[in-house]
């Protein structure tokens, strides 16, 4: 039965462990291990998608993931993150970081992603290390708030629910659907499709 899951649980692997190289050597060691064993990218990179199939389709079709509701305003909420740096975009990251362009530069951290209207960051410096902060209009003027220890840290607080429309739209509920052994999407249980 699919619910509600920590988002570190359907980050899609990279087929290949990925070598990082001598132009990422600011990057701190557990982002590192991150973008070498996971896609990067917008959401529908990050996230394995959820594939439904119905009696009414012949084709799986992709149910999106939401976020669950967070009473902490300072969480990320999981459809507001729309995306963490490629690894092409995040040379150019580290070369502005080099002559400190942004404010958060001078502060010690790089942009790693963004959500609608902050910018995520990685502390790449003594103190702030790994450390994952929001900056931009949910901060108040000009301050960085801390979110989470590290990368992993922050995946593990956003919660993943499938779209609870497109899914009544198809008639599914959540406890009607099944994983079977091989296959990558989820069927409706037999009999329960109408």
């Amino acid at each position: 039965m699919v619910n509600r899951r920590s988002a570190l649980n359907y980050l899609n692997a990279r087929q290949e462990i990925v070598k990082i190289g001598d132009e990422f050597s600011c990057l701190p060691n557990i982002y590192r291990v991150f973008v070498s064993n996971y896609e990067l990218g917008d959401e529908t990179k990050l996230f394995r998608s959820l594939k439904v199939k119905t009696d009414s389709k012949p084709e799986p079709v992709t149910i999106r993931w939401e976020n669950s509701k967070k009473a902490n305003p300072w969480n990320i909420e999981g459809d507001r993150l729309l995306g963490i740096t490629t690894l092409e975009d995040m040379k150019y990251e580290i070369e502005e970081y080099d002559q400190r362009i942004e404010p958060w530069h001078q502060s010690g951290m790089i942009k790693i992603g963004r959500t609608h209207g902050d910018a995520v960051l990685l502390g790449v410096e003594s103190g702030k290390e790994d450390r994952i902060y929001l900056y931009g209009e949910s901060s108040d003027h000009g301050e960085f708030f801390e979110i989470a220890s590290d990368i992993f840290s922050l995946f593990s607080k956003i919660e993943l629910v499938p779209d609870t429309e497109l899914l009544d739209f198809y008639k599914v509920t959540l406890s009607e659907l099944v994983l079977t052994w091989g296959e990558d999407f989820w069927r409706v249980r037999e009999g329960k499709l109408t």
